[in-house]
């Protein structure tokens, strides 16, 4: 309960109004299409992602290695240190399990 000491603040309890005069509008989003946000974009690869071409056929490891090149080219790929990190320890297991042939 306020003591007789607390200040009042003016807050207008209908300030939404004037944020988003539109309802329709603020429920509303229209992402712009995925080509076009990618166009731009930088990745953050996870283990997991550094770790799929040990996984996958020797002409799919092509491709990816194919575009991991022309997106490091552009610097749009980033490594967290964890991400690196795992990465070193699980890549022997990779190798030794499931090696590209």
């Amino acid at each position: 309960m306020a003591g007789p000491d607390s200040q009042k603040t003016d807050v207008d309890p209908f300030w939404n109004r004037v944020v988003f005069p539109d309802p329709v509008e603020a429920i509303g989003f229209s992402s712009p299409a995925v080509s076009v946000l990618f166009a731009d974009a930088l990745l953050v690869f996870d283990a997991n992602t550094l770790l799929a071409p040990y996984q996958v056929s020797k002409q799919s490891a092509d491709e990816i290695e194919r575009i991991y090149r022309e997106l490091a080219k552009h610097d749009r790929i980033f490594v967290p240190e964890q991400a690196a990190r795992e990465f070193g320890k699980n890549r022997g297991l990779k190798l030794e399990v499931d090696p590209i042939v």
